[in-house]
């Protein structure tokens, strides 16, 4: 895994066919992303300069009520991820 430098911003599904359901999947990815990006990064925004940290897949889907399997599609990472502030 990479260390990512702050701030973090996630992969987006940009889809914008015809299927609905295709549609919406992109849409609840693209909401859970952008809320796991902002607590992340609001996360870090209170660690001193240089820190280099990382905050588990878990951690993330339990403050944000999702599950493991959906933070880790949005993140792009299994695990979690390490960035440096």
């Amino acid at each position: 895994m990479a260390i990512q430098k702050y701030p973090i911003t996630l992969t987006r599904n940009s889809y914008n066919g015809r299927d609905a359901r295709k549609r919406e999947e992109a849409i609840g990815h693209n909401r859970l992303a952008a809320r796991a990006g902002e607590y992340v990064n609001d996360k870090g925004a209170t660690w001193p300069q240089g820190t280099v940290r990382t905050i588990e897949t878990y951690e993330i889907a339990s403050a944000l009520s999702a599950t493991v399997d959906e933070v880790s599609a949005a993140l792009g990472f299994e695990n979690g991820i390490t960035f440096e502030r």
